[in-house]
């Protein structure tokens, strides 16, 4: 099996000058995790999670309304192409400590795949311990 048979296409992004408020109700509105931060040619430049945000506010005393994604985003993530097999996509996220890994086509953003994409049996073992595939947001 390819990424490109279990890849999203419906991109969910923010800009690098947004405020991480803007970034978590962006995230609120689209039951989403995560945000690809792309640039204004819509190449990625990084991906912002809740838990980035949740630690810059919380954690480090930010102040969202203030505090810019490109400050708190991961810069440069690992990413995979859409005709990677889906183990080597697995190896990569595993390798870099992500649930989340951006997909690129000759540097163009063309889609997201998500370990809870991922069949029960390809999940990663920490997701199976923490049962973290059945987490999906819900406001």
């Amino acid at each position: 099996m390819i990424v490109k048979e279990m890849m999203h296409k419906d991109l969910v992004t923010v800009s690098p000058k947004s405020t991480v408020a803007e970034a978590a109700r962006t995230m609120r509105a689209r039951s989403v995790g995560s945000l690809l931060v792309v640039d204004g040619q819509n190449s990625l430049v990084g991906i912002i999670t809740d838990r980035d945000i949740a630690m810059a506010v919380a954690a480090d005393g930010r102040e969202p309304r203030k505090t810019r994604v490109r400050e708190v985003m991961t810069s440069e993530p690992a990413a995979a192409k859409p005709t990677d097999d889906i183990e080597i996509a697995m190896q990569t996220m595993n390798r870099v400590h992500a649930r989340r890994l951006p997909i690129l086509d000759g540097g163009k953003l063309v889609g997201i795949l998500s370990t809870s994409d991922m069949p029960s049996g390809m999940k990663s073992p920490l997701d199976h311990f923490m049962g973290l595939e059945d987490i999906h947001l819900k406001h």
